[in-house]
């Protein structure tokens, strides 16, 4: 199964890859009431998705704006300019400087940007460029700016740490120069701008500095040397030295404490309020791993609703419910977009989903329970939960994919194992290459094809070439487990069995073992207990 490509940086070899493959453009212009004059460049489709799941469900959704050729972005002339610029070269800026470049507000908004889009890469290349600048100077934003800016941001945001990092250097060295005579007012003229925990963090760290620095040392004063890594959110040092590490090696390795999310050390550090900031390393674990107290914290948080209705035709019975919009979107980038994004559809009081009135049903108990209603020994819902986990793959509900994968082999380890090719025609086409479910189903018919006590070889080969699905949607499919067969059946010659995917979590998506111990470990299902998926079944988050 091929690796998945890695969204988190941007890599040239990776690029080039999209653009060979896809042609398909689409053309983006600044917000009009922003400047006076519009900035518009046509980008590449595919690259524009690779990076953002907001663009996704936007572009490939089926939301109107995914009919248009045209897509106005909220950001001015010159962010607009820098960002297509980057999206194609990596680099923010013109290699002629003297021809234009970016400035910290701009990259200020540019960061604000990929946080609303969601694109991780964008956040590091902005953070990279905005430590190169702040590195060696003192000519850094007022602190008035800043609190203009944090409260744009999530409070997990790794550049609110950044910029209250930027004050306690330049506190200290004005102390130093001796420009603050009153140095007891320092704290009070923050409060003008920011709040009092983040102006708490400020003096400490202004105090810290003045220890690490050495008094002979004068020109230490005077300079930041930012470590970008510190603030790029990284989730360990694994993947770490696949990323930055690989790929920029002057770059060095975050302090240990940075690594759990960029934003740990002043979260840490503030006074708990009233309600608690979710850290983002918390947030993706729940999106993968439904907790049943998940639900009741959001819609506790939240009463506003969204009627949603299963598909049908004229006189078909429909299934309508009404559900906690922060639900919906809680787990599912594509309905965030939807329901939250600048498109017609957020303006609606229902949706439409691709499901039959039992799949919504289905679907609605889980959102609000976790767990698919049937039992796994309940044969008949099979076809659903297939269903299920291919709407899940359309709208990015890793969670949901993880409770129907759960499901499906629950379900086949309790009963008699058989595998039915007919199946598979209306399954395969609609799952991508990489598909947990795809994967599973491949595995599932080789265990079976190598159990059998015939020559499962050729009667397999006559009834690919009997049912003529060389050529077809299913041809790699099939390819793949007549190889996987024919490999299986000459180990179980010496003694090697090929046993039946019995561990869920190899199928979870899981990104390595931390993420695991995060959201699956010690969750026991009904038949299993959650086991680490085996070395091979990690994402390779650095392919």
């Amino acid at each position: 199964m091929p690796a998945e490509r890695n969204k988190s940086t941007w890599s040239e070899g990776v690029i080039s890859g999209i653009l060979r493959s896809s042609t398909e453009t689409i053309e983006l212009q600044s917000d009009p009431s922003k400047n006076k004059e519009v900035f518009r460049s046509t980008v590449n489709k595919e690259l524009l998705c690779f990076f953002s799941p907001y663009y996704v469900a936007a572009i490939k959704g089926h939301f109107s704006e995914a009919k248009q050729k045209l897509f106005t972005l909220d950001l001015n002339h010159a962010q607009t300019r820098a960002f297509t610029h980057w999206l194609c070269t990596g680099r923010l800026t013109h290699t002629n400087t003297s021809a234009w470049a970016v400035d910290k507000k701009c990259l200020f908004g540019l960061y604000i940007f990929a946080d609303m889009t969601d694109n991780l890469a964008l956040r590091r290349a902005v953070m990279s460029h905005l430590a190169s600048e702040f590195t060696g100077t003192t000519d850094r934003p007022h602190p008035s700016e800043y609190g203009k800016l944090l409260p744009q941001l999530p409070k997990d945001s790794p550049l609110i740490p950044f910029c209250l990092d930027a004050t306690a250097v330049d506190l200290e060295l004005n102390e130093y120069l001796g420009i603050q005579t009153m140095k007891a007012s320092r704290g009070v003229e923050l409060l003008r701008w920011l709040p009092e925990d983040r102006v708490r963090y400020i003096m400490e760290g202004v105090n810290e500095r003045r220890k690490r620095i050495d008094r002979e040392d004068k020109w230490r004063h005077f300079l930041w040397e930012v470590n970008a890594c510190d603030y790029h959110e990284h989730e360990n040092e694994e993947e770490w030295s696949l990323t930055c590490g690989n790929v920029t090696p002057n770059l060095k390795e975050p302090r240990p404490q940075c690594y759990k999310h960029a934003g740990a050390q002043l979260l840490e550090y503030l006074k708990k309020p009233r309600e608690r900031p979710v850290p983002r390393y918390i947030q993706r674990a729940r999106r993968r791993q439904l907790h049943n107290h998940d639900g009741e914290d959001i819609v506790g948080r939240s009463s506003e609703m969204i009627q949603i209705q299963s598909q049908g035709n004229d006189g078909d019975k429909l299934y309508r419910a009404t559900v906690h919009k922060e639900l919906l979107c809680f787990y599912s980038t594509y309905y965030t977009a939807a329901i939250k994004g600048q498109f017609s559809e957020s303006q609606k009081h229902s949706f439409i989903v691709e499901l039959s009135y039992e799949q919504t049903r289905l679907f609605v108990t889980w959102l609000y329970s976790g767990r698919l209603e049937h039992q796994p020994d309940e044969l008949n819902n099979g076809e659903d939960a297939y269903a299920l986990y291919i709407f899940a793959d359309q709208t990015d509900i890793i969670a949901l994919r993880r409770t129907v994968m759960t499901f499906v082999i629950d379900s086949t380890a309790k009963n008699l194992r058989e595998v039915y090719h007919c199946d598979f025609d209306e399954i395969i086409p609609q799952l991508p290459e990489q598909s947990q479910l795809r994967r599973f189903l491949l595995e599932e018919a080789t265990a079976f094809w190598v159990d059998q006590t015939w020559n499962c070889v050729r009667e397999l080969h006559d009834e690919i070439v009997t049912d003529e699905v060389l050529g077809g949607p299913l041809e790699n499919f099939f390819k793949q487990l007549l190889e996987g067969v024919s490999e299986n059946v000459e180990k179980k010659k010496i003694g090697k069995i090929i046993g039946f995917p019995e561990n869920p979590c190899d199928f979870h998506e899981h990104t390595n073992e931390r993420e695991w111990e995060t959201s699956c470990h010690y969750r026991c299902t009904w038949y299993f207990e959650a086991k680490k998926p085996r070395p091979g079944y990690f994402k390779d988050i650095g392919a």
